[in-house]
């Protein structure tokens, strides 16, 4: 791949599930990427195997983005300052609580 077609993303909860995925892809095709999760052991162990792959360019915010101090957001508006360009935001961090279809029927 050639040096102009690589992109620079930053995916939000990116250690688990899809924001997973779209790094371990992102990181197949050589694109720089900004990886944060509030999950610091899923994110270490993802930029381990990712890093193994060979390809150097991962940076890693751990960080809750809902329960953040607002000096942990200074500390990331400071790393995200190195950056000259941005290609891609995937805001992927969220919470869902599972339920059962059950509990929320209603008899008719």
């Amino acid at each position: 791949m050639e040096t102009s077609t690589k992109k620079v993303f930053l995916i939000t909860g990116a250690a688990n599930g899809l924001g997973r995925a779209l790094a371990e892809q992102l990181n197949h095709q050589e694109h720089q990427l900004i990886l944060i999760d509030k999950d610091i052991k899923a994110l270490n162990k993802l930029y381990d195997e990712l890093d193994a792959s060979g390809w150097k360019n991962l940076y890693l915010f751990p960080m809750d983005l809902a329960g953040s101090a607002q000096a942990e957001f200074e500390q990331l508006a400071e790393g995200l300052a190195e950056f000259t360009q941005l290609d891609g935001l995937f805001l992927n961090a969220a919470t869902v609580s599972y339920t059962h279809l059950r509990a929320h029927e209603t008899v008719l």
